[in-house]
Order: structure tokens, then sequence, then C-alpha cells
């Protein structure tokens, strides 16, 4: 990764050496540019910052490459931040959407998908002991207590956020 660089402030990023042919159209370049030559015509090599996990971001926040590279000691690196994910915007129609109306909709998404997946996962565990129920098969308590929890499983209080213990084990 590449950055044009004139007297310390960046005038193109990214940078490619495709790029540098098409500003230096006289000029034949060798198949490997060297660094020398790169810096010659203002072009230096951008390596990657530190970049933060995305569980470091919240849920309502992103990782985001920032817009131009910034020399530290010597070298061009492109850093990133954790940024909001929404912001207060205008709609086509004019309206104003804040971000806490967006960030809203983003939850009930999220809890959509979440209620999606665990309803799948009960389904799979009932699945797995439907053999049981069958009518030459007597369940045992246990069993009829653990089916009947996967079955409540969409009232527990932390639905549909669950975590392994929120589960029922199976007897």
């Amino acid at each position: 990764m590449y950055a044009k660089i004139v007297s310390g402030a960046v005038v193109k990023f990214p940078y490619t050496i495709g790029d540098l042919k098409k500003d230096h159209p006289n000029v034949s370049f060798p198949r490997v540019v060297s660094i020398n030559t790169l810096r010659s015509y203002n072009v230096f090599t951008v390596v990657e910052g530190n970049k933060p996990d995305e569980s470091e971001a919240g849920v309502y926040q992103k990782v985001q490459r920032d817009a131009e590279p910034v020399e530290v000691n010597g070298r061009w690196q492109i850093n990133y931040s954790v940024v909001d994910r929404f912001s207060d915007n205008t709609d086509a129609q004019g309206n104003v959407v804040t971000k806490s109306e967006r960030e809203q909709e983003y939850q009930e998404l999220l809890d959509t998908q979440a209620s999606a997946t665990n309803r799948q996962v009960r389904d799979q565990l009932l699945a797995e002991t439907d053999y049981l129920a069958l009518s030459d098969s007597l369940l045992t308590e246990g069993m009829t207590t653990y089916r009947q929890a996967l079955r409540d499983i969409t009232d527990h209080d932390n639905f549909p956020h669950l975590t392994d213990e929120d589960w029922p084990v199976k007897p």
C-alpha cells in the first residue's frame, strides 16, 4: 500500500504503481520498482497501524480505517479508530432520523437474528430427543422437564440473548 506525499502532506491515498505509471507516461519503470525510485517520485510505503479488535467496539460502534496515513517515527502508517456506527441524518424526504432511532432499529434487527438462531438451536435440541417421545417409549420425568424447558426457552428473561448457562441441561 502506497501514498503520494509531497512536503509532508498526503496528496493521494491509496496510490498504486499503476497511478505512478499514469502520472509519468514517458518513464520506463522496471517490473519491480525499488523503494528509492518510489521515494524519488514522492511515493511512500504505508503500513497498517494497530487495528482494534471488533470486540473493543460497542454494539453501536465499528472499527474504521482512518482516511489518511500519518507519519510515525519516520514511517507512514494508516491507523484505525472505533467510531459510532450511526449518526443523525436526513432521509430522502427531508425527515431527520436520529442516531437513537437508527440504534433502536439496529437493535431490533439484532434481536430478530438472535431469536431466529436460538429457535433453531432449540428445535435441533428437541429433535435430538424426539425418538424418546414416541408412543412406545415412556419419557423419564427429567426428559419431560428438559423438553418442556426447551419449548419454554423463548420465555427466558435473557431471550433472545441467551448464554450457555441459560439453556436447560439434558438429563
